[in-house]
């Protein structure tokens, strides 16, 4: 069945919350990492294995600097 409007208004919201305090993290865990440069787990793994990310390991986690996906970011823009 078809999200109604009401629903379909406040998943956005809450995905546009879940944006915003992103927006106000420096590290991002790889999930988050992931939605923000608009790839899959499997793109961010090739991405780390590739040399291209660096990871930032706490409590045996790894997190991404988003100062680094922004430059990740702006390096993959073709002239």
């Amino acid at each position: 069945m078809p999200e109604s409007i009401e629903q379909l208004i406040a998943r956005v919201v809450r995905e546009e919350i879940q944006s915003l305090s992103v927006r106000n993290q420096r590290l991002l865990d790889a999930d988050q990492a992931a939605v923000y440069i608009n790839t899959s787990d499997k793109g961010l793994d090739n991405l780390v294995s590739d040399g291209k990310l660096i990871p930032v390991r706490f409590d045996r986690k790894r997190r991404f600097d988003l100062v680094d996906l922004d430059k990740l970011i702006e390096e993959s823009k073709r002239k």
